[in-house]
């Protein structure tokens, strides 16, 4: 629910309260997958608002307070590898 209240609210030009929603979607996400799509979502409202690179930043922290950093690690690959074709 909270994704797709981001995503209206990205389509409305809302990208900080978006990037918001999308934060706490990814936070109560468990699921490795869906972590990664939601990834997708967090860098493409972060170029569209000019804070790529505070999502970045953002899953570096949430990857060194991790004690297994590897699906953290695997998100941060995706959301560079993202950044980078865009």
């Amino acid at each position: 629910v909270r994704a797709e209240l981001a995503h209206v609210l990205a389509g409305h030009r809302q990208y900080a309260e978006a990037l918001e929603h999308y934060w706490r979607a990814f936070e109560l996400t468990e699921k490795l997958d869906g972590k990664l799509e939601l990834v997708g979502s967090l860098v493409d409202t972060g170029k569209a608002s000019r804070r790529a690179d505070d999502v970045i930043e953002q899953l570096q922290r949430l990857r060194a307070r991790q004690e297994d950093q590897k699906p953290l690690t695997l998100c941060l690959a995706a959301a560079l590898v993202r950044l980078k074709r865009g």
